[in-house]
């Protein structure tokens, strides 16, 4: 499996490079890092824990940090074994000023085994780019922390926590036939700031609102619109719409990043996204 892309993180180049490199700080922005602790230069014993699809575990391995070279590159190298299987990968990181702020370049490629490996190619690539996601969410937070303008993911709008219905856009997704050409689009015509790039997935900052590019399908062609809402209350939600009549093709469900999320169908047979705003941490 191989992920690439690219994220603009605000701050210097050398202040990110200090972020990848406190063992301390990375600890509490990997997804489900329960420990990080030194094991010699460059060297850190893991614990991690998280799921793919329905399986779920501990794992216990190293992160090692490689060919650094300050504030500009470096690769990290991780594995893992634990019930669930195993797991080892190798990532590069690249960084370099952009618009006085840092563009991170990564590119890595990751091996799994054992029972985990049973869940398929495509959930597991689906967990890795969640990961990723949520890790770099954490470091732009971290980054930001001193910041009134904070942008946070959809998620975790403190604003949203009491809303009782979904009457929150929070999440615009725009299905593409082409990912380049697409975020060019965005980001160089329109001079919308570029949060994330992937093959899989990318998104943009527009206010409250999240604009992400997914790749059409058959069941999504080029061109077609997915509206995400949130509420504070997913499950109560649900049920006062099913009862006003509103037909949900999933009901809420646990996803790989933790949170529930549900499906409903519109009055023009849209699918829209219903997801559970989560108290923002701090």
């Amino acid at each position: 499996m191989k992920l690439h892309g690219s994220i603009v993180l605000p701050g210097t180049p050398e202040q990110v490079w200090s972020l990848l490199t406190d063992s301390a700080r990375m600890a509490k922005l990997l997804p489900g890092c329960e420990r990080l602790e030194p094991d010699g230069p460059d060297r850190y014993k893991a614990a991690v824990k998280f799921a793919i699809a329905a399986i779920s575990g501990k794992y216990a391995g190293t992160l090692e940090y490689a060919e650094k070279k300050p504030p500009k590159s470096l690769r990290i190298r991780i594995n893992g074994k634990g019930v669930p299987g195993f797991m080892n990968g190798e990532g590069q990181l690249e960084l370099a000023v952009k618009n006085g702020q840092t563009e991170v370049r990564y590119s890595g490629e990751a091996h799994v085994g054992g029972l985990v490996a049973s869940v398929g190619q495509r959930m597991i690539e689906m967990a890795a780019r969640r990961i990723v996601r949520q890790f770099f969410e954490g470091a732009a937070k971290e980054l930001t922390s001193s910041v009134s303008a904070e942008i946070a993911p959809f998620e975790s709008h403190p604003h949203q926590k009491e809303a009782p219905m979904a009457t929150k856009i929070s999440y615009v997704i725009k299905f593409v036939s082409d990912m380049n050409r697409a975020v060019k689009f965005y980001r160089d015509t329109l001079g919308l700031p570029l949060k994330f790039e992937s093959p899989g997935w990318s998104e943009f900052v527009t206010g409250d609102v999240t604009l992400a590019l997914h790749p059409a399908s058959e069941k999504n062609p080029a061109g077609g619109v997915e509206l995400g809402f949130t509420t504070g209350d997913l499950r109560k939600t649900y049920e006062d719409l099913k009862a006003k009549g509103v037909q949900f093709p999933m009901a809420p469900t646990k996803q790989d990043f933790g949170g529930l999320l549900a499906q409903f169908v519109d009055s023009e047979g849209g699918h829209c996204s219903l997801g559970e705003v989560q108290a923002a941490a701090g």
